[in-house]
């Protein structure tokens, strides 16, 4: 088992977000195998709430 609080790569540096999606008043942003930690992590998934974004 892993320890979800430090999962992510100390220096993983992310210039540009390429993978993201629009789900349920959601802006969903995705980050492949590998890109901000180990294959064990899985596909990362950040949900942002578009009101709290201000995109309602």
């Amino acid at each position: 088992m892993y320890d979800e609080k430090n999962i992510y790569f100390k220096e993983a540096i992310v210039e540009m977000i390429d993978d993201y999606y629009i789900s349920n008043d959601e802006l969903v942003i995705v980050f492949q195998l590998y890109e901000i930690a180990p294959y064990v992590s899985g596909i990362r998934e950040f949900k942002f709430s578009l009101e709290e974004l201000g995109k309602e």
